[in-house]
């Protein structure tokens, strides 16, 4: 366990307390060794979007719509959804960009 010692004028006062930046270092040392396991809910047509992308990246969501057999608007809300929860983002133009899943 490590200590600071303080000393005040006019007298000598010894104050014993944790050493905080040695726990704050192995905290974030600990931190840094474990993998976070976060559960995100998802509705059923979140979880096919996610499929979709995931096996062909570069696909539009006028395309994904066709596929799914639902609106464009439907397949926006729901992307929009996960890009709100930080599991996808689009890299590139709309035409010629791709999908990235990032959680």
């Amino acid at each position: 366990m490590n200590y600071i010692v303080e000393s005040i004028k006019a007298f000598f006062v010894t104050i014993y307390r944790k050493d905080i930046e040695g726990l704050i270092k192995n905290t974030e040392k600990n931190l840094k060794n474990d993998t976070i396991n976060i559960k995100i809910k998802l509705n059923k047509t979140e979880k096919k979007i996610l499929k979709i992308i995931q096996n062909r990246p570069d696909i539009t969501q006028i395309e994904i719509a066709e596929k799914l057999k639902v609106t464009i608007v439907t397949v926006s809300r729901n992307i929009n959804k996960l890009k709100d929860k930080d599991i996808i983002k689009r890299n590139g133009a709309n035409k010629n960009g791709y999908w990235q899943i990032i959680k």
